[in-house]
């Protein structure tokens, strides 16, 4: 099922939403001119609420704190089902015709793959990722 809303959705994972926490992203302005909304899995926010609970590393502890306040101001989105998050997010995505925003490179492999865009960071910028048109 394609989303049937006038603008895609951008799914911001907790990699991206914790790099954005501890520093500005440049070019995360054009993402409003790609005209998505931006949205975050209850999953996501529920992982950020661990993260921050964890008092071994105060310095992620500290980023997913201000990751869990961006993303609360956030539309949160919910996947159903039994599965990591990761295969939620591509789920999610798949079915809803949106894209994904995350830094972790196997998870962006696996969305490239399954022909989902990617918004990911080069020198601190935001960039967009295609999947690669398969030849028949």
């Amino acid at each position: 099922m394609i989303n049937e809303k006038h603008h895609p959705e951008l799914i911001l994972d907790s990699s991206f939403l914790m790099h954005m926490a501890k520093k500005t992203v440049l070019g995360m302005e054009r993402i409003s001119d790609w005209a998505v909304e931006t949205v975050v899995l209850e999953d996501i926010t529920r992982e950020l609420d661990g993260i921050k609970n964890n008092q071994d590393s105060v310095q992620s502890a500290r980023a997913a704190a201000l990751a869990s306040q961006y993303a609360k101001n956030l539309r949160s989105v919910n996947h159903v089902g039994h599965m990591p998050v990761d295969e939620k997010l591509i789920a999610y995505a798949e079915e809803h015709g949106a894209m994904v925003a995350t830094l972790d490179v196997d998870l962006r492999k696996k969305l490239l793959n399954k022909g989902i865009p990617v918004v990911s960071l080069k020198n601190e910028r935001a960039i967009m990722l295609l999947p690669k048109q398969r030849r028949p």
